[in-house]
C-alpha cells in the first residue's frame, strides 16, 4: 500500500510542475490558516511568542468572506490547517471550524498544537 502512495505522490508532484511550467492556473490542495499568535509555551524551535507585530487575529467573518470570494479557486482544496500560536487558546475555535466547514464541507481540519491544552 505504500508504494502506491509514494507513486500517486510522485504522480502528483510530476504533473504539477508540468502545468507550473506551461503556465497553466494552479488551484491549492492545502490551506494553512494562522488563528492566533498567542502560546502558552516558548518553544525553542518556533519562537512566534517572540513576536513583536501586533497580536489581531483571524475572526470568523472574515473566514466566512474569504472562504465566499475565493469559492471557485477553493474548489480543490481537501485539507486546511489551523496554526498559530496555539490554536486551542482561541474561545472561538469551533465557530471557525463551523465557519470553514460551512463554506468547505469537504475539507478536513487540521490544528498544529503543543498538546498542551
Amino acid at each position: 500500500m505504500a508504494d502506491i502512495r509514494i507513486l500517486i505522490a510522485l504522480w502528483r508532484t510530476l504533473r504539477y510542475r508540468l502545468q507550473y511550467s506551461l503556465g497553466l492556473r494552479l488551484l491549492p490542495f492545502k490551506l494553512r490558516i494562522a488563528v492566533t499568535k498567542q502560546c502558552n509555551y516558548h518553544c525553542r524551535m518556533c519562537g512566534i511568542w517572540k513576536s513583536k507585530t501586533p497580536k489581531e487575529e483571524i475572526t470568523v467573518e472574515e473566514i466566512r468572506k474569504i472562504c465566499r470570494t475565493n469559492a471557485a479557486f477553493f474548489k480543490r482544496l481537501v485539507h486546511v490547517t489551523f496554526t498559530g500560536g496555539e490554536p486551542f487558546l482561541r474561545d472561538d475555535l469551533v465557530c471557525l471550524a463551523k465557519a470553514i466547514h460551512e463554506f468547505l464541507p469537504q475539507v478536513r481540519l487540521n490544528l498544529n498544537t503543543n498538546g498542551s491544552l
